[in-house]
């Protein structure tokens, strides 16, 4: 993708020539108008109208960079970390861009950076359960929490998930705690995506539950 290496003009000019037609979506640029879309945007970084185009224009190639990278670090929820990627590119990668080298480059950073944070989530969570005992026969990990039998575990954890049953407080940590997405928690599991979903609801509710029995006096003692 050639525009992919575009870089921002040293003198930007607040003003597009043809703005009305940079801005139509669904339409390609050409290195030229790509070159003036982004000295408009740097100098009013405000304007979302920029920022969207950009967006537009770069987001084929940023989904295809993701999803390839996300296949080879073979990901466990390679769909919801190139989703991730996609978010990060309105939010950061495009706003953050300075134009000291290409997009293309700085695009792969980011997106790389992005997808190592989620790979680390996934390895955490395999290596804690890794550490637990073997299980003895039919006994699934899900009632094996990590850290319950650990000297650092969390004791707060412990506590607030002492009512729920092994299977959501696990589910709850692997979620709320590691940040693994529903697929990521069933692979690692070996259950379906369903029953993550069926065990994280019922362990918020019955929390939603402890907090409105919780006496007032012990809600301002936390």
């Amino acid at each position: 993708m050639t525009t992919a290496n575009a870089t921002i003009p040293q003198k930007p000019s607040p003003e597009l020539s043809g703005s009305a037609d940079l801005l139509k979506t669904s339409r390609f640029l050409t290195d030229r108008q790509l070159d003036e879309l982004w000295a408009a945007y740097v100098a009013n970084r405000t304007d979302l109208r920029l920022r969207n185009r950009l967006v537009e224009h770069y987001q084929p190639w940023v989904r295809d960079l993701a999803a390839a990278i996300a296949h080879k670090m073979a990901l466990r929820d390679p769909e919801n970390a190139v989703g991730e990627v996609l978010a990060a590119l309105v939010s950061t990668i495009v706003p953050c861009y300075d134009g000291k080298r290409g997009f293309d480059h700085w695009a792969r950073v980011c997106t790389r950076r992005k997808l190592i944070d989620q790979q680390r989530a996934e390895r955490s969570a395999d290596a804690l359960f890794a550490e637990l005992p073997t299980a003895p026969s039919g006994v699934s990990a899900l009632d094996l929490l990590p850290c319950r039998e650990q000297p650092n575990c969390d004791l707060n954890f412990l506590e607030l998930t002492a009512t729920l049953s092994n299977q959501q407080a696990t589910v709850l940590w692997l979620r709320l705690y590691r940040g693994l997405t529903v697929v990521a928690t069933a692979a690692l599991l070996k259950v379906s995506a369903g029953s993550v979903k069926a065990w994280t609801h019922t362990a918020l509710v019955e929390l939603q539950k402890q907090l409105a029995n919780c006496p007032q006096d012990e809600l301002l003692a936390t």
